[in-house]
């Protein structure tokens, strides 16, 4: 819906996903292309084991509410400091991409 709005390939949206890493309760957020899925296993290669992470803990920890997380500009969380952040490389192949600005209905462009 966001790349149609917008005019742009879904390629250019950044998705941010929020994970739960079971070892500390921390979140591992990683933006990545809108039309690519995170590579979990890979992930955990540098996270250890990780869980879903519900709207509750996504709000709690990133201060943004699921469909709005932006990859900046993080609210606060509950004195645990800001998430550990993981960008996917395949962003680069855009010139332009588009990002949640903290609201599901909001985003910003990023050149």
């Amino acid at each position: 819906e966001a790349a149609d709005a917008l005019g742009v390939t879904l390629g250019q949206i950044a998705k941010s996903v929020v994970f739960r890493r079971k070892a500390d309760d921390a979140a591992v957020l990683v933006v990545t292309s809108g039309d690519k899925r995170v590579d979990e296993a890979k992930l955990r290669a540098h996270t250890g084991p990780l869980g879903r992470a519900d709207a509750d803990f996504v709000k709690s920890r990133t201060g943004f509410s699921i469909g709005g997380v932006s990859p900046a500009g993080f609210g606060p969380s509950e004195g645990l400091g800001p998430p550990a952040l993981f960008i996917d490389r395949e962003l680069f192949r855009f010139d332009i991409i588009w990002a949640a600005a903290g609201h599901p209905n909001g985003v910003f462009k990023l050149t």
